[in-house]
Order: C-alpha cells, then structure tokens, then sequence
C-alpha cells in the first residue's frame, strides 16, 4: 500500500495497481495529476482507507449497497422528494466533509419519486462513477456534485429536468453529459474545473450564464440545436471548444 500525503495529512491510500487523478485548482500546475502504483509492488496491509479533496479512485462499476440498504443505515436520505446525503462543511478545518462518501461507490440509480437533488446532494463522493436520474427530477441544487469522481449521467427520455443550479459539477469527473431538452436554465459555474470533454444539448435553454464551462480545458466540443446567437453569452466560457450550431444529431 502507497500512502499519498499532503501537507503532512494521509489522503489516499492506494493498493497495488490502483490508479487516482488530483483534479486541483492550482493554476501554477498544468492538468490533473496521475498518480499509479504498479501492480507488481507490494506493500504492507492495513493503512488509512478511502480517498479525499478531489482524488479519484478508478476502476469501481457496481454500487456495493442497494438504494434500501444506503437509506436504512443513513447512507443517503429523502425527504418531500429531496435526496441528499451527510456532507457539511467544518469550519474549524476549512474542510469539506461527507461521510456518506466511502460508501458510495460505483454506479448509482436513484428511484423514480425523486424532485429534487439538495444543494451539496453528491458532493466530495469520490468514488462515485455513475448516476442515473429518473425523470421526476426537476432540479439538481447547486454544488450538488461539487468535487465528485463522477464520470457520467444519464437523464431518461422524458426527463422534467428544468434546472442545473450555480456549480452543480464543479470540480467533478465528468467527461461527457447530453442535457435533457426540458432543462432551462443552467447557473453560473455549473461546470467549472471539470473534466468536461463534450455537451450536447436536446433543447435550447432560455438561460445559459456566461461562465458555466470556466477552466474547462479539456472541452473540445458543443453540440446545440440552436441558431448561431439565439443564446446568449455564447461560449459561455469554453473559448477553445467548436460550437456545432443547428445541431441534429447526425
């Protein structure tokens, strides 16, 4: 086992094998962090477990607890059809924290019932890969998944998603997202510092804020059904990636 330290604090543990990218803000750093231990070293047993402040494990596929099993220990909870889980934010440490983090791992499908993701919902799960949204969800809160190893997600064809709030996946892992056609409006940052390689749009949303891809570099391209200039603000902070305009699908 390979512990990975910063700033004298075990953040990582990694086993033979493993791989974990540092997604930091760090502007004097160029990319993410790559971080492998090959499969051939050994290592003593025991150690710190889990991962933390934006380091992503690798590799997971499967959920390793069922939606009933995570809500009856306290994994995740809803309430009046608001899911959320146990992150807060400890202000003696300047930490973001989430419990619930080391148990959500792999890929998760959230039950049809569901309205709303809360504010901070999925925030610093960092072994989190998938989620699919049933198409009751109308709003996924702000931060909802900041700081997440989230890689996809998946909306349904009659999704009733009509907003992204301020941030909801800044600093996560995501590489591709297709935004449902219900969806409009998308707040400011909502995909800042992500992994973001490509979006596409079904719809055109009535707002777009002129920032949501900041610091996106790896964003190469933008697929939208609309009209060069009918949505303002356009690049909306991806100054490198091509705009499809008039986009079908083809």
């Amino acid at each position: 086992m390979v512990k990975i330290k910063y700033n004298g604090s075990t953040i990582a543990s990694l086993e033979a094998g493993q791989t974990a990218r540092l997604h930091t803000k760090d502007t004097s750093l160029d990319g993410d962090i790559i971080i492998t231990v090959p499969a051939d070293m050994g290592g003593n047993e025991g150690g710190e477990e889990g991962l933390a402040a934006g380091l992503y494990e690798t590799g997971t596929t499967t959920l390793i607890k069922s939606w009933d099993e995570l809500l009856a220990e306290g994994v995740v909870h809803v309430e009046d059809g608001v899911v959320f889980t146990n992150y807060y934010y400890d202000e003696d440490e300047d930490e973001d924290i989430n419990t619930s983090a080391s148990v959500l791992a792999g890929d998760l499908v959230l039950p049809d019932g569901i309205i709303t993701l809360n504010r901070y919902a999925f925030a610093c799960c960092f072994k989190l890969q998938g989620v699919v949204i049933p198409d009751s969800v109308t709003s996924i809160g702000s931060s909802a998944f900041y700081a997440c190893s989230l890689r996809s997600i998946a909306f349904g064809e009659n999704s009733q998603l009509t907003s992204i709030g301020d941030r909801a996946f800044d600093t996560s892992g995501l590489t591709s997202i297709t935004i449902p056609d219900s969806v409009t409006e998308i707040g400011s940052y909502a995909f800042s510092w992500s992994s973001l390689t490509s979006i596409t749009f079904k719809g055109t949303p009535s707002e777009i804020s002129d920032d949501i891809f900041e610091e996106c570099d790896h964003l190469s391209t933008i697929n939208a059904p609309w009209a060069e200039g009918e949505v303002a603000n356009a690049p909306w902070g991806a100054e490198n990636a091509t705009i499809n305009y008039n986009y079908t699908g083809e």
